[in-house]
C-alpha cells in the first residue's frame, strides 16, 4: 500500500510481478535449509540456504516474466521442492518456548524491512522492491 502511495500501476505491477517470479526462491530456500538442518547446526544451514536463495534470485530475477511464467514457475519448484522434503513432514516438533520480547523484535524488523523498501524504492525500481516481499 506504501508503495502504491509512491508509484504508479505500472511500477506496482512489475514489483509484483518480480515478486511472484521469485517466490521460487524462497521454497528453494527453505529446501535447503530443511535438507541441511538435518545434519548442520543453524550457523551452516542458514548461511548455505541463503546462498542458494540468493543464487536462485540472481538467475530468477533478471528475467522479464509474464505472469503465467512465474505462475508455471512456482508451481513447477515448488512441487518438486514438496517431494524432497516431504519425508520430513511427519517428524514432531519440540514445543518452543517464545519470549514476551519475540513479537516486538518480529514486528520491528519487518517495520525496517518496509521501511528500507520504501525508502529505496525509487533507486532500486521495480523488480528490487519486489526481491524484499519474498526474502526468507
Amino acid at each position: 500500500m506504501f508503495l502504491a502511495l509512491d508509484h504508479d500501476a505500472a511500477f506496482i505491477s512489475a514489483s509484483a510481478l518480480a515478486s511472484l517470479a521469485l517466490n521460487a526462491a524462497t521454497a528453494i530456500y527453505v529446501t535447503v535449509y530443511v535438507l541441511l538442518a538435518q545434519r548442520r547446526g543453524i550457523w551452516i544451514s542458514v548461511p548455505l540456504a541463503l546462498a542458494a536463495w540468493f543464487a536462485a534470485a540472481l538467475l530468477f530475477g533478471p528475467v522479464h516474466w509474464a505472469a503465467w511464467e512465474a505462475l508455471v514457475l512456482n508451481l513447477i519448484i515448488f512441487v518438486l521442492c514438496f517431494f524432497i522434503v516431504e519425508r520430513y513432514s511427519r517428524v514432531r516438533m519440540p514445543p518452543t518456548k517464545r519470549t514476551w520480547y519475540d513479537f516486538m523484535i518480529r514486528a520491528g524488523m519487518v517495520a525496517l524491512l518496509v521501511g528500507a523498501v520504501l525508502m529505496l524504492s525509487f533507486r532500486i525500481g521495480p523488480a528490487g522492491s519486489g526481491i524484499p516481499q519474498c526474502f526468507p
